[in-house]
């Protein structure tokens, strides 16, 4: 009898190990990702940055041209559109492998509750 108990300890302790073992490993992959994000943020507020000292120079100019045909405006605008796919990409990593340790949770679960009945 004491064998099964030790046993089963051994059992449960292996689990809680891989289970510390995974989660670890998931927040370390979200840490990462965040911390692109955190750049990527970054990057767009230096963009809109940039943006901006170029309309008022644009506006404040002589000879007032068309903003929204000029050049270095049209780059811009399309640094920040690609800056903001990138940054959604990003956060649907999170969402992927938040996911994928639900499902792994569900899994775990569904094992155990098999070997005990």
């Amino acid at each position: 009898m004491p064998s099964k108990f030790w046993e089963g300890v051994k059992k449960s302790v292996k689990e809680g190990v891989s289970i510390a073992a995974e989660k670890t490993e998931e927040y370390t992959k979200i840490g990462k990702i965040k911390v692109e994000i955190l750049g990527i943020n970054r990057n767009i507020e230096k963009t809109y940055t940039d943006l901006g000292k170029k309309v008022y120079a644009l506006l404040t100019a002589s000879k007032k041209t068309d903003v929204a045909s000029d050049s270095k405006v049209k780059e811009t605008i399309t640094k920040i559109s690609t800056l903001k796919k990138s940054l959604k990409a990003k956060e649907a990593e999170i969402e992927a492998i938040k996911k994928a340790a639900a499902q792994e949770v569900e899994k775990r679960k569904k094992g155990s509750e098999e070997s005990v009945t």
